[in-house]
């Protein structure tokens, strides 16, 4: 993230990195021997979403 700081604003950096389930999952709140799964998945997606994101946001800088 520090590599960004000088090309996207924090707000931007915010919404494509540090989302209210990024936090979650950092909290390991959903962590459980049994949830195991359902953790594995959701950070599947957090990674996916993420990097849709970067590709979007990355389209925008270069035009």
């Amino acid at each position: 993230m520090r590599g960004l700081r000088g090309l996207v604003s924090s707000e931007e950096i915010d919404r494509l990195v540090l989302t209210r389930r990024y936090g979650l999952l950092l909290t390991g709140s959903f962590a459980g021997a049994e949830q195991q799964r359902l953790v594995n998945g959701l950070v599947s997606v957090e990674i996916d979403q993420r990097v849709a994101a970067f590709k979007e946001a990355h389209a925008a800088i270069e035009g």
